[in-house]
């Protein structure tokens, strides 16, 4: 097996160094960027996942914070900029980024799409964003009887979902009014992790140690995305206007793993544990101003 720290090192490098390469070359030739635009906004998302709780094993998306991301908007809410420039009318390339109040990163999306005409593209994307679950060690309270968790802290623990897509660009310009569909596919996957119990029988000596070594757990989603900018006015050089965009994260979500047990008496042993896919959906709405130039 790849090591997974390794493996996602490498991938974000990669993903990072060609985003980079693609701004500084494209600035560097700012005498054919034809448009530069920067969003400020408002964003929120809204996540549904489903849950089976009936395995005998710890699920961790049974666990998915579901609570800050409640309602049509959401109560998950965040602030975000977006750059993006324009090289000949063909190219476009953009980063965005979300966070909260104190700064915390909730959203990086890179995107590039080239235009064969004024209306048909093709993009690829990338995406990274974490998510909290929430009380998982439930899972052992409820299930091994008899059994105490010697750690007696609620468990929560932050996971990192990236994801990697290519498909088909829209795009409808008027003077005064643009709209963008994105209508992107692709594979997202898990950063690993690892999550530990240490157990001891009451009124008993026997001990049980169990850690979870979890799977980057490769799977296909759908990523549309669609956009619209109204503009409103212009001071000198800049044009000001208004901004709303809706994407859709759908896809069958597992996080499978490596299982160690180590029990008092008993010799050690491991298996890996998988899991039927979850359906998962999750949407970002954003609304904010641009200025374009």
């Amino acid at each position: 097996m790849v090591n997974s720290s390794l493996y996602k090192g490498f991938t974000m490098r990669i993903i990072t160094t060609v985003a980079v390469v693609l701004f500084v070359y494209l600035n560097a030739h700012s005498q054919s960027l034809t448009r530069k635009q920067i969003n400020l906004f408002l964003g929120s998302q809204t996540v549904n996942c489903d849950k089976f709780m009936t395995s005998s094993d710890l699920d961790f998306l049974n666990y998915v914070d579901s609570e800050g991301y409640s309602g049509l908007l959401g109560n998950y809410m965040f602030i975000g900029i977006m750059y993006q420039i324009e090289f000949k009318d063909k190219v476009e390339a953009k980063v965005t980024v979300g966070m909260h109040s104190d700064l915390a990163p909730v959203k990086l999306n890179f995107s590039s799409s080239y235009f064969f005409n004024r209306t048909i593209g093709f993009g690829a994307s990338f995406f990274g964003y974490p998510q909290n679950i929430n009380d998982f060690n439930l899972h052992h309270w409820n299930n091994d009887v008899g059994l105490i968790d010697l750690n007696t802290n609620a468990r929560q623990r932050k996971i990192y979902n990236l994801g990697l897509a290519i498909g088909p660009d829209l795009r409808f310009r008027s003077s005064i009014f643009s709209f963008n569909i994105k209508l992107h596919s692709g594979v997202r996957w898990l950063k690993s992790f690892t999550e530990g119990f240490f157990q001891k029988q009451i009124n008993g000596n026997y001990i049980r140690a169990t850690n979870y070594i979890t799977h980057n757990s490769p799977t296909f989603y759908f990523f549309p995305q669609a956009e619209i900018e109204i503009k409103l006015f212009k001071i000198g050089q800049t044009t000001i206007g208004i901004m709303g965009k809706a994407s859709r994260e759908w896809s069958y979500r597992e996080i499978n793993y490596t299982k160690n047990v180590s029990e008092w008496v008993n010799a050690p042993y491991s298996r890996t544990v998988t899991f039927p896919g979850h359906k998962y959906i999750k949407y970002d709405y954003d609304v904010g101003l641009n200025f374009s130039w």
